[in-house]
């Protein structure tokens, strides 16, 4: 068996052998954190951070998480809300003059958090390079017409909610989402998360590590859900999600769906939370002409977007995650670097009412609107039925308390916050899994022996 590193509370024994069975099987390197009152009751890593298995990953080790970034951006926005500094109820284009063209001008900021603004891509093509120039990224997003009418709907923001929200926290601070987060939140609480990697931290950085083959075939691929309210083809469109959330999806009677405490729901625990991009296809409804992806070999690994031959969203591939460019820029949604412990040290804040291990950064009523349900539905893009609070997916039968929020990146990452429990569980890996339709078991073991722990 791996061997594993660092500390953990004998009652969660089960967390350390969930993640030794995790790297023994699929996993090359990873973390898992669980903080519980705001201070860490596991933190522990083992495996290796590079394919050859040659490079040990160590307690100082971090990788890119995808869009478990997510959380980090929603936080500084949550912060700027409690301090009176920013409303989320506002327009936009209160913070952002810019942003009222072409219709916007009644789009709140509560609808950038939700996946609800229209604004899931770019109409314009971009490339990967593009995304590190911030002034483009946003600019254009602002000249743009909403897809839909803003709050009535919701497709996933897969990458542009980082700039969205990034550019109105940049507005109303005055700094950068990737400053503003380092200096009032990672610094304050020494957590070791970055949005924009400075080039002295990259030696320690696990390399990301594409699925392995073999790919699902196209048979394996759902059909995409219709759209309640179709709308005719445009051009560029978004034929497909580039970089959902990955969160693990339990089996009906898992352990976890049918533990004692957990909602009743009409919905099926798998459809609780959102597939990754390797394991939900969705074609848009923004551009029909898109249909199933092409599952060749040139097209294994990567992104739904790349294996669709996307216009509009740049065509991403896992590796282009361990270029310096990537790591540098800071793309607020999806290249956030840490690890476990750090994950779960920046949000256990929410679970604790906004003051964790003596670091207060937010009242307990700030924390809450994390939990303020914007939306309720199938989200157009994912497919899935979603509840989306601020900046945060919300409990939808999966997980024993209702007052839980959690969101997770591309490949396998993914984080939990329970207020009730006042605990936070995160996992980080550098393996990336394409499993198909199931999701990822591996955070799942995680969160279900966490949760045992305490009950």
């Amino acid at each position: 068996m791996t061997e594993i590193h660092g500390a953990c509370d004998d009652r969660f024994g089960g967390v350390r052998e969930a993640l030794a069975a995790s790297l023994g099987a699929e996993d090359v390197g990873a973390s898992v954190a669980v903080f519980v009152d705001g201070e860490p009751v596991v933190d522990l890593w083992g495996g290796y951070a590079d394919a050859a298995r040659t490079v040990p990953w160590e307690r100082d080790t971090i990788t890119n998480v995808w869009s478990t970034t997510k959380t980090m951006t929603a936080l500084c926005a949550l912060i700027l809300a409690d301090r009176g500094e920013l409303d989320l109820g506002a327009p936009v284009a209160a913070y952002w003059p810019e942003f009222a063209a072409a219709g916007k001008e009644r789009v709140q900021v509560r609808h950038l958090l939700s996946h609800t603004a229209g604004l899931p891509a770019w109409d314009e093509p971009l490339t990967v390079e593009d995304l590190y120039d911030w002034d483009k990224a946003t600019t254009r997003l602002a000249a743009q017409t909403p897809r839909w009418e803003p709050g009535t709907e919701a497709g996933y923001h897969a990458l542009t909610q980082g700039f969205l929200v990034g550019e109105v926290v940049r507005r109303v601070s005055g700094r950068s989402v990737g400053e503003f987060f380092a200096s009032e939140v990672a610094g304050p609480l020494g957590a070791d998360f970055h949005i924009g990697l400075a080039d002295e931290h990259h030696h320690r950085v696990a390399a990301v590590l594409p699925p392995p083959d073999p790919s699902p075939s196209p048979s394996s691929v759902p059909e995409p859900a219709p759209s309640p309210h179709p709308e005719p083809a445009r051009s560029p469109g978004l034929a497909s999600v580039p970089e959902p959330v990955s969160s693990p999806v339990p089996e009906p009677g898992s352990r976890l769906s049918s533990s004692p405490g957990v909602a009743s729901q009409d919905a099926s625990p798998r459809a609780a939370v959102p597939q990754d991009a390797s394991s939900r296809d969705v074609t848009s409804q923004d551009d029909p002409s898109h249909g199933t992806p092409s599952q060749d070999a040139s097209q294994r690994g990567a992104s739904p977007a790349a294996r669709g031959g996307l216009s509009g969203y740049p065509v991403m591939r896992p590796e282009q995650a361990n270029t310096a460019g990537w790591r540098r820029a800071e793309i607020p949604a999806a290249n956030g670097h840490g690890n476990a412990r750090s994950v779960a040290a920046v949000q256990s804040v929410l679970a604790c009412g906004g003051t964790a291990r003596g670091v207060r950064l937010l009242s307990e009523a700030g924390c809450e609107r994390a939990l303020e349900e914007q939306y309720s539905g199938v989200d157009r893009y994912l497919g899935a039925r979603m509840r989306y609070g601020m900046g945060y997916g919300l409990h939808t039968g999966w997980l024993p308390n209702p007052r839980t929020c959690f969101w997770g990146g591309w490949g396998g990452s993914v984080v939990v916050v329970d207020f009730n429990a006042r605990m936070t569980v995160a996992y980080v890996m550098n393996q990336m899994l394409d499993t198909g339709t199931l999701g990822d078991a591996r955070a799942l073991d995680v969160i279900i022996t966490a949760y045992e722990a305490v009950s």
